[in-house]
């Protein structure tokens, strides 16, 4: 139990360090009243407001004039005036920048009026509905208050209707951040590294751009509502030269507006107009800022247009302030002694969690500070493998710059704990957050890496970890680590391939636990839609530096794996994998020699 209070204590420990933008609420777009009859203007504009009233409980609403403009400029899109496709509502969502989208419908027949409420995120559409026989407005607004809240917080009980959204998705976006989590390598007690999870998801949002944020001149909010500003031109180029087109309406005439300072020709009296200007783009951001005074009052806004060339695309500037990742996972074991063929096997199971906060803070296109936190742990089945229990923390912070001479370098320093079940407590050396553990191991790390050629067809990488170990009431386990790893990756059509060649040393104040390490993988990815499959093998070499004081042998022991893997992205955010894993290692001691057969499940949640 205090396990599973520890993780919720992680996640809302979180809260002290997240900037204060993260918790502001979501978008959502509400639409007019869809309307079949003949409706009074006062029960109409009680139901929208009853509507936008709950709504606005949990959202912050974008209605009314903001969704008057868009809908003009996306006209094309609309089914008989009216924005109820899949692919109109998600331009909708794209040029407001909202997740969520709202509409109220009213069918009124001879005896009753059906209430038809719709919610569409970005990956499903949820739909309810409610009749009223022979209601005045008052009970239809009512009607529909009821309809809203249920919409927004489903009672599992009230009947309703769930479809997915059908826009194509990403597939090989969601395929490759699955890959990337279920690569995650396997605890090693006696050799806790520190753990690399690159994050590095944005998002595209190419097309035309509209914002409505308050300026810093801005009268109230009422005037900023009724300036609105959007831009005609996409926020991604890819031509230096071009036009910046945008689109200013005010509900009071306009005096002034202005595009970086430069005033440009406006009609007397007019409430809407159209401007134009030429630029000159440098690669990567650009900003244009409008400034609009009318006679109620005045704002600013900002836009960014993107110049993306061959070297510089915009993806790779963007980052998610906040990113947590959840995995739940499952795997079997048929050899779980690793005891020689020949001896009886003993087979286990268990179950694991992962939890990954990542904080991302953008310091320039180039530039990205990154905070990230790790606890991990599993769950033997088996009472007899309950000693074998794991909890291992980790902090990490790492400063990532792109587009250097060494192309894209990344520095990083942090700290690891590891924790084992000691339920008997034979450690006076306890975990801190969970009694039942002893501290088994702790690291200090400090990384250093770049990776360059993705844009000539393959890509390097290359990463030298330094560690400080130690263990607690082992001062001979203290001591040094160094490493060094080289990769590449490629990609030849659809399939992929990935190479790693890796060295590591230790160096302890006992020289008999002194080690040396070689290993290297090879991967192969291969999309068959809708799974990703994958082949992979590993070969690792650990021998002892210095030889048995007894018997004059330098332990030694080698490694092999082969690991068939299938992921199956079931949403944007869930994935699911499953893999197949053969290991076999061969030592020059006896009794040393084993194989086995294991099996993973994983659930991956990304938030």
């Amino acid at each position: 139990m205090k396990i599973y209070c520890a993780i919720i204590f992680l996640i809302t420990s979180t809260g002290i360090v997240i900037p204060s933008s993260i918790f502001a609420k979501p978008k959502a777009v509400l639409v007019p009243l869809i309307l079949e009859g003949e409706y009074s203007s006062k029960t109409t504009s009680s139901v929208f407001q009853n509507l936008k009233g709950v709504l606005s409980e949990k959202y912050e609403v974008i209605s009314g004039n903001q969704y008057i403009t868009v809908r003009n400029a996306l006209k094309d899109k609309f089914d008989s005036g009216i924005c109820n496709t899949d692919a109109c509502v998600r331009g909708m969502q794209d040029v407001l920048q909202a997740d969520h989208f709202f509409s109220m419908e009213l069918r009124k027949s001879a005896q009753e009026i059906q209430l038809i409420a719709t919610h569409v995120d970005r990956d499903e559409r949820h739909v309810m509905d409610e009749f009223c026989k022979s209601c005045d407005g008052e009970k239809i607004a009512k009607r529909a208050r009821f309809l809203a809240e249920q919409i927004i917080s489903p009672d599992p009980f009230f009947p309703s209707s769930t479809m997915p959204v059908l826009i194509p998705q990403t597939f090989t976006q969601a395929a490759e951040v699955a890959d990337l989590l279920t690569g995650i390598p396997d605890i090693n007690y006696q050799d806790v590294g520190s753990f690399d999870v690159d994050i590095g998801v944005g998002t595209d949002l190419s097309g035309v751009s509209f914002t409505n944020k308050a300026g810093q001149n801005s009268v109230d909010s009422t005037v900023e509502e009724d300036i609105l500003i959007f831009s005609l031109s996409p926020d991604l180029v890819k031509e230096a030269d071009g036009e910046f087109l945008v689109q200013v309406s005010a509900f009071s005439p306009l005096k002034s507006v202005s595009i970086n300072g430069r005033n440009q020709p406006l009609a007397p009296k007019s409430y809407q107009a159209k401007f134009g200007v030429d630029y000159h783009l440098k690669p990567g951001e650009n900003f244009f800022e409008i400034k609009v005074v009318t006679e109620s009052g005045e704002t600013e806004q900002e836009f960014i247009v993107f110049f993306e060339t061959k070297e510089i695309k915009r993806d790779a500037g963007k980052v998610k302030p906040f990113m947590l990742i959840v995995i739940l996972g499952w795997a079997d074991d048929d050899n779980t002694n690793n005891v020689p063929s020949g001896t009886t096997k003993v087979h286990s199971t268990k179950s694991s969690f992962v939890l990954v906060p990542v904080f991302n803070q953008k310091i320039t296109y180039f530039s990205t500070f990154s905070v990230k936190g790790l606890i991990t742990g599993d769950r033997q089945q088996k009472s007899e493998f309950k000693s074998r229990e794991f909890m291992l923390k980790q902090l990490a912070f790492e400063w990532t710059t792109r587009k250097t001479f060494l192309g894209d370098v990344t520095f990083g320093v942090g700290a690891n704990r590891l924790s084992t079940k000691d339920t008997q407590k034979t450690s006076s050396y306890r975990d801190s957050w969970f009694s039942k553990y002893k501290r088994a191991g702790a690291d200090s790390f400090i990384n250093f890496g770049f990776k360059f050629g993705a844009d000539k067809g393959t890509e390097w990488s290359v990463k030298f970890d330094h560690k400080l170990k130690s263990v607690p009431g082992t001062p001979s386990s203290k001591g040094l680590e160094n490493s060094f790893k080289i990769g590449a990756k490629n990609k030849f059509g659809i399939y992929k391939t990935y190479f790693n060649l890796g060295q590591s040393t230790t160096n302890l104040q006992d020289d008999s636990k002194d080690k040396a390490k070689v290993d290297g993988s090879a991967k192969l990815n291969m999309p068959l839609k809708p799974v990703l499959l994958s082949l992979q093998a590993q070969l690792s070499e650990s021998k002892d530096r210095l030889a048995n004081s007894t018997t004059g042998i330098k332990t030694k022991s080698r490694k092999k794996t082969y690991k068939f893997g299938v992921t199956y992205p079931l949403a944007s955010w869930l994935i699911l994998a499953y893999s197949r894993k053969l290991e076999q290692q061969e030592s020059n001691l006896t009794n040393k020699d084993y194989k086995k057969n294991s099996n993973s499940l994983q659930l991956t949640m990304i938030f």
